[in-house]
């Protein structure tokens, strides 16, 4: 059964009242959770330094649907069987959506240079299926806790974005030796990038993750 219910929950913004922005941030949360809880999430742990000037962030979210590995209905990317196969399907709806995302920046004048796909978890992984299986030139792909399925998505375009990826070392739901995997391959097939290991950190979204992925997002996407 593909996923249904894209946009039935509105899109949330993080960006100071009456800025002219002239970048975008689009961060995809992970399994469970909600573009409104991940933009809580930001300013939690970041408070006023959430936001950035010139940088329109914008927090989606999944549709709600039952997960098999888990045996529960909640908000996820894509769902995942009890012998962890991944519904392929459901995965290049959330991609297409994520793509009328952009392309609604795009058409607001924001040059494909001047966007950032990120996410944590399922919600990495989708951004990751965007930045590296659509030619668009966007400028940067950050993700944390998570991994690159080479079984359904090829690396292609001619300017692939730079890679800016976080993972923990004792993270029990995606392995590091299947985050490394994602890095080499990427980067074998010509996605410049920087892998950060966080030494004793699991698979969880923390205040030095974000303040981390927020350096990159302003050096790619400086004033």
């Amino acid at each position: 059964m593909v996923l249904k219910g894209y946009g039935h929950v509105p899109l949330e913004y993080l960006e100071l009242p009456d800025s002219n922005t002239t970048a975008t941030v689009i961060f995809l949360h992970g399994m469970g959770s909600s573009g409104h809880e991940l933009k809580e999430k930001l300013i939690e742990f970041l408070g006023e330094d959430a936001y950035i000037s010139h940088i329109r962030f914008i927090f989606p979210t999944s549709p709600t649907s039952y997960i098999g590995l888990f045996n529960k209905v909640t908000t996820i990317w894509y769902s995942v069987q009890p012998d962890k196969s991944i519904a392929y399907n459901d995965a290049r709806c959330s991609v297409n959506y994520i793509h009328s995302i952009y392309r609604s920046e795009v058409k607001r004048g924001i040059p494909p240079k001047r966007i950032v796909l990120a996410g944590f978890s399922q919600g990495g992984c989708i951004a990751l299926g965007f930045g590296y299986t659509r030619e668009t030139g966007i400028r940067g792909v950050a993700v944390m806790s998570c991994a690159y399925d080479q079984k359904y998505q090829q690396v292609s375009g001619d300017e692939l974005p730079e890679l800016y990826q976080i993972h923990g070392s004792t993270d029990t739901v995606i392995s590091l030796e299947a985050a490394k995997e994602t890095f080499d391959y990427l980067t074998k097939n010509g996605v410049k990038g920087t892998f950060s290991l966080r030494e004793g950190e699991g698979h969880e979204l923390d205040k030095q993750k974000i303040q981390e992925i927020y350096e990159f997002f302003k050096r790619v996407l400086p004033p």
